[in-house]
């Protein structure tokens, strides 16, 4: 009877310790799953606030596009007859197919104008010449803040990729949690 009393005594502690074991197996995967999705929910808000550095950068190149553009029409205005180059170029630069090309033509633009604005002769009105060089001067600024700005936006591009490069965003992305990049 004391035999049987052990042996059922035996067969009850382990019987309970497999218990625990199981319930402290799945408390293990449990915390696990609760880590991956903490670390994968932060990765998230990372990639979300690159995207956002990145889309403000964006917008303002797209603006400093604008005003750039906006100068061929002065250009004509000043000239007195069209440029076809700059103004093909400023058609692209205002929503050419992609920021690379945008970018590009902007710096040829950039170009186009200098040229076209420095193969005009000086004229004898006083008026005209501070024209050209109000014209001139937008360029330099617009060129300059167009620089700062494709700077910007390559910075945020930049840490839009790194932040994106590790497992738990390449998870957030997957699952729809963030935006990759293009």
């Amino acid at each position: 009877m004391r035999e049987r009393a052990r042996q059922s005594f035996a067969e009850e502690t382990e019987r309970v310790h497999r218990g625990l074991r199981r319930r402290q197996f799945a408390s293990w995967v449990a915390a696990a799953v609760l880590l991956v999705a903490l670390l994968t929910g932060w990765a998230a808000q990372k990639v979300s606030d690159a995207v956002a550095v990145t889309g403000e950068a964006q917008a303002r190149v797209e603006r400093a596009f604008e005003r750039q553009a906006a100068l061929a029409s002065k250009l004509e205005a000043l000239t007195g007859g069209p440029a076809p180059e700059v103004h093909r170029l400023a058609g692209v630069v205002r929503g050419g197919a992609g920021m690379e090309a945008r970018i590009d033509a902007s710096a040829a633009l950039n170009t186009a104008l200098g040229t076209a604005l420095a193969s005009e002769p000086l004229v004898a009105q006083e008026g005209d010449n501070a024209s050209r060089l109000k014209l001139q001067e937008e360029l330099v600024g617009i060129q300059d803040q167009i620089s700062v700005e494709v700077r910007r936006y390559r910075e945020g591009q930049a840490w839009w990729y790194a932040t994106a490069d590790n497992p738990f965003a390449r998870l957030a992305i997957r699952v729809g949690l963030a935006t990759g990049p293009d």
